[in-house]
Formats: C-alpha cells, sequence, structure tokens
C-alpha cells in the first residue's frame, strides 16, 4: 500500500513536470505579465496627461468662439467685433485641425499600450490550464491515498487457522525470512527509502 502511494507520488511529479520547468515556468510567465501590464498603464497614463492640455485648450476656444457666436446671432456685435470673432476663428480652426492630429496621436498610443491585453490573456490561460491540471492531479493523488486509508482501516476478514501455525514473535536469524523487518531502525530506512 505504502509502495502504490509511494508510485502515484511519483509519477504526479514526473508526469506533470511541476518540479523543473511548468512551476516555474508559470512564475514567469505572472511575471511578464505584471511587467506588460504595468508598462501599458505607465504608457496609457503618460497618453492621457499629455493629451490633456490640448483637448483643454480646444474647449476653451470653443466656448469663447460659442459665446462670440451667441453674440453674433443676438445682433450684439458691431463690424470690429465681427472682424475679431472671424479672425479668432480662422486661427481656431487652422488649431484644431493640428489639436486633432495630436489628440490622434495620444489616442492610438493608448490604443497600442492595451493591445497587451490580448497577450497576456493568452499568458493567463496557459497558466490556468496548468492549475486546472495539477489540481486533477492531486485530486487524483488525495483519492488514492484516501482509498488506501480506506482499505488499511478495514479490519481484517477472520482466516480459517492453517494447520501448521507458526509462533509469532522476534524474527531468528538463519531461521526466519531474510526480508522481514527486524527493528525500528529497519522500519525507519524503509519508510525513509519510500520518500516518507
Amino acid at each position: 500500500m505504502t509502495r502504490e502511494l509511494h508510485d502515484a507520488i511519483n509519477s504526479f511529479v514526473m508526469d506533470s513536470n511541476l518540479a523543473e520547468s511548468e512551476m516555474p515556468n508559470a512564475a514567469e510567465r505572472l511575471t511578464h505579465v505584471i511587467d506588460m501590464t504595468e508598462e501599458a498603464a505607465n504608457t496609457t497614463l503618460a497618453a492621457v496627461e499629455e493629451a490633456m492640455p490640448t483637448a483643454e485648450t480646444l474647449r476653451n476656444d470653443s466656448r469663447h468662439l460659442a459665446a462670440s457666436w451667441e453674440r453674433f446671432k443676438a445682433r450684439e456685435m458691431d463690424v470690429e467685433d465681427f472682424r475679431s470673432m472671424s479672425k479668432e476663428l480662422e486661427v481656431f480652426l487652422q488649431d484644431t485641425q493640428a489639436n486633432a492630429e495630436v489628440l490622434n496621436g495620444k489616442l492610438s498610443e493608448v490604443l497600442m499600450a492595451q493591445s497587451y491585453q490580448d497577450l497576456t490573456g493568452q499568458t493567463i490561460r496557459k497558466v490556468i490550464d496548468l492549475v486546472h491540471d495539477v489540481e486533477g492531479k492531486l485530486v487524483e493523488l488525495v483519492r488514492l491515498s484516501g482509498a488506501q486509508r480506506e482499505e488499511a482501516s478495514k479490519p481484517a476478514a477472520p482466516t480459517v487457522a492453517e494447520p501448521d501455525i507458526k509462533a509469532q514473535g522476534p524474527i531468528i536469524e538463519g531461521i526466519d525470512k531474510v526480508d522481514a523487518v527486524q527493528g525500528q531502525d529497519e522500519v525507519d530506512d524503509l519508510l525513509s527509502s519510500l520518500g516518507f
């Protein structure tokens, strides 16, 4: 029973390649995901911070022109004010084209920075698959050890005594079987060799 459990543990480690490659690889993959996420967050924050003054300028200029336009529609503007508004409108339209290019560039940076999600999602899925594999093997190992425990705890069925029953007692060298354990030290050695 102990040998079967020991073999199951060895099989678990051998089948899953956990000790040497998969688990360290999983840790490296998750570290890579963290690094990519941090880089994307920094790129996104930097692009947004750089775009905010441009957006603020657009907002302020458009508010000013909207107020001037309302004055024009209400016929509260003289010819000089109209000429001034026309020049402001011309400058605003030119600046808006340049500012739109800046904003478009910054939004593209944000979009590219967020493309990490696809790559990190694939990496995380691989690690999740590994975790499911380990979980399945551990469940099987627990099932095996639980079944062996139940078997060991069952009371032995009464046996019919054979006619030539040998007396139980200490092992005598040269007379009794050699493969039997002869002391606590040998029991400890046997369990140690089995990995316990």
